[in-house]
């Protein structure tokens, strides 16, 4: 069971150039967990200490605005994750996250990636460098489609 969730870890683009082995670790440490459709995950302006992929399902991921509206930053599928800003600064969640539909989620905690640092700093190294690539990655789309809008007003 645990090899067919390495196996799944390894199809997604973060844990590219991961070993099977810092895979299997990864996934053995994860805690697997079940929500239901409209299950508020945490709050902008919490602690996070954690990050979350998405086996099945697909989250929200929004921010409250002035006035208490919200606005939509991002629907992730299946595939994806998120949360993964909390990992790399000590800062509260930039932004909320809930799930629009029954969801089956892996945490991945701040103390899972420190056991992967003792044991395999390699492997770690490469994991912290990939979700920091992707984080530009999704920072360069928001600032495109922001630069857009500028330029249609």
């Amino acid at each position: 069971m645990q090899y067919a969730m390495a196996d799944w870890y390894s199809s997604i683009p973060i844990f590219a150039g991961i070993s099977a082995t810092a895979l299997e670790q990864l996934s053995t440490s994860a805690e697997v967990l079940k929500f239901q459709a409209g299950r508020l995950l945490f709050s902008q302006g919490e602690p996070g200490h954690s990050f979350y992929l998405i086996e099945s399902g697909e989250v929200e991921v929004f921010q409250v605005m002035d006035g208490g509206h919200e606005k939509q930053i991002a629907l992730l599928p299946q595939g994806d994750f998120f949360g993964d800003m909390a990992i790399l600064e000590c800062a509260p969640r930039s932004a909320s996250v809930r799930t629009t539909q029954t969801s089956l989620l892996h945490e991945i905690t701040t103390a899972d990636l420190h056991q992967l640092y003792k044991s395999m700093p390699d492997q770690y190294s490469i994991l912290i460098l990939n979700i920091a690539r992707d984080l530009a990655r999704r920072l360069h789309k928001m600032d495109n489609q922001f630069s857009y809008r500028k330029a249609a007003d």
